[in-house]
């Protein structure tokens, strides 16, 4: 709901990046379902009916099962941007929660995330989603290619300099990743993402005094806990250092 100026209160539609679909759509595709799945009739086993179940189960698990029903159900909806929406969520969460995906959870978040970019074309969830698939599975320059799409067509939000950070890291380039992550904070104080990622490359590049700089932003932001920093493997040197000492003192009193 908006307010104008004029005192009159209107629904405005929201385009949710992270779910591929305005608001009104994901509603219409659900409502349609429903509707389908009633006129069929109560116990009836139609196709709008496995959709539903094959969605909530793709959002909830288990993911084998999900699929399983996912290719099941009729190409046309299958290619549902709300489903082929559902199952790149799932896909992307089957791929996270694993510390060595397998290459067939790889070759689905893949083909997932492809799926989707061909239903919807050069749109901006599609590249998000393929700048993130590219980032997480080693493949940065098309990662900082969709990332550039991404951000022309968003506007330049902050976040898209932490992506380009973590592509330009992959790609052996820390000076232009802290130069990018820099800039973030610089655009976004808040943006509590870039300060972790910034201190462990000014960690690892031994700038271990534009790291406390880093550490001293964050820490009244909460954007880092301080405590479990220092007991992170590879800061003992900036931990133990007389300046981040004298700065845990003071912070003390």
């Amino acid at each position: 709901l908006v307010a104008g100026a004029d005192g009159t209160v209107k629904l405005q539609d929201i385009l949710v990046y992270g779910k591929g679909d305005w608001v009104s759509g994901e509603q219409r595709f659900s409502l349609r379902l429903q509707a389908e799945a009633r006129k069929a009739g109560a116990g009836a086993a139609s196709d709008a009916a496995k959709a539903i179940q094959v969605r909530n189960a793709y959002l909830t698990g288990p993911f084998p099962a999900a699929h399983a029903g996912y290719q099941a159900l009729p190409a046309a909806l299958q290619n549902e941007p709300s489903m082929l929406i559902a199952r790149l969520i799932a896909a992307t969460r089957v791929w996270d929660e694993k510390d060595k995906p397998t290459d067939a959870e790889t070759k689905e978040y893949g083909d997932a995330a492809a799926a989707y970019a061909k239903a919807c074309p050069d749109t901006p969830s599609a590249n998000l989603f393929l700048a993130s698939f590219y980032n997480q599975t080693g493949k940065p320059e098309e990662a900082l290619r969709y990332i550039a799409k991404a951000s022309e067509q968003l506007g330049g939000d902050a976040s898209f300099k932490v992506s380009r950070a973590h592509a330009l890291r992959q790609m052996d380039k820390a000076g232009d990743a802290k130069k990018e992550l820099a800039a973030a904070i610089q655009q976004e104080p808040a943006l509590d993402s870039a300060y972790p990622r910034l201190i462990e490359l000014q960690v690892e590049t031994g700038d271990l005094a534009g790291a406390l700089k880093t550490v001293q932003a964050a820490d009244p932001l909460k954007a880092i806990d301080v405590d479990e920093l220092m007991k992170t493997e590879g800061y003992d040197e900036l931990v133990k250092s007389p300046a981040f000492q004298a700065w845990l003192k003071a912070r003390k009193k």
